[in-house]
């Protein structure tokens, strides 16, 4: 019996279903797209990861990423509940989705001055002001 798998050129996993392996390709490439578009924060040292400084965006460049972020996961995801909502963050955590690190990505930046952190902890936790220059 022979039998034809495929196997992901990003990320090793083995498919045999030639339908599901394409929509597998189609999303690494939607999340490399938005990489490719917004890209992230080089962080070496995890300066940036542990609140030493902030990234200031624009609400253009926030609105732009979120906005994109939630088309992939429309066109690639059968989510039923709300955009952006705890239900939502958690049905891609638990329904192990390739798109949960760039949507976390979007709690990450302050609401009010745009500025993106390394982790939603310290997003929340912004004083608007810029601390790289302290």
């Amino acid at each position: 019996m022979k039998v034809t798998v495929y196997q992901c050129e990003y990320c090793k996993e083995l498919i045999r279903d030639k339908e599901k392996f394409k929509l597998h390709k189609d999303k690494h490439k939607a999340i490399k797209a938005i990489n490719a578009m917004y890209p992230q924060v080089e962080d070496e040292y995890c300066d940036h990861a542990n609140g030493r400084y902030s990234i200031k965006r624009s609400k253009r460049f926030y609105e732009g990423y979120k906005k994109l972020v939630l088309q992939c996961v429309k066109d690639f995801e059968n989510k039923s509940y709300p955009p952006l909502s705890y239900g939502w963050f958690r049905s891609l955590d638990d329904g192990d989705s390739m798109f949960y690190g760039v949507a976390c990505r979007i709690l990450n930046f302050c609401g009010t001055c745009y500025r993106e952190w390394g982790q939603q902890y310290h997003s929340g936790k912004c004083k608007h002001v810029d601390r790289r220059k302290k």
